[in-house]
């Protein structure tokens, strides 16, 4: 096994990796909630509540995020509100509806990917761990 790591090869695995536990996600969700629409939930249940704000976090597109953000509101997931400061802004909440989905969710994708890293071995596991940290530290570096 060589430990030369091509990174072409690293990133088309990754973004596979990350098309298929989407797809199951959307499979196996009465909702079809995908990752794109569980980290705008996310953001909006860690206090990021305006979309621009949540773009940023996300990484996604504002006017995905709009999309998605649309999508969430007609499932009565989040609710928009008004600001008292600007009119012009309109700040997201999780609806009680919102945070009881946010948690399956988290329930859901960790089964998920569960079910996909699930027949590595146990030293492939360890590696992706050490991996996965470094690459943590990575992204957290960059802006």
């Amino acid at each position: 096994m060589s430990t030369e790591l091509d990174p072409l090869r690293a990133t088309g695995t990754l973004v596979r990796l990350v098309r298929v536990l989407d797809q199951r996600l959307k499979a196996t969700s009465p909702d079809e909630l995908g990752l794109a629409d569980i980290g705008v939930l996310a953001e909006v249940g860690r206090g990021t509540t305006l979309p621009s704000a949540i773009a940023r976090a996300t990484r996604l597109d504002p006017a995905r995020v709009t999309r998605v953000v649309e999508r969430l509101v007609q499932l009565g997931l989040v609710e928009r509100r008004t600001s008292a400061h600007d009119r012009r802004q309109v700040p997201l909440a999780l609806t009680p509806r919102g945070n009881m989905r946010m948690a399956r969710a988290r329930d859901e994708a960790r089964e998920a990917m569960g079910g996909l890293l699930g027949s590595l071995t146990e030293r492939e596991r360890a590696a992706l761990a050490v991996a996965l940290d470094g690459l943590q530290r990575v992204l957290s570096e960059t802006v």
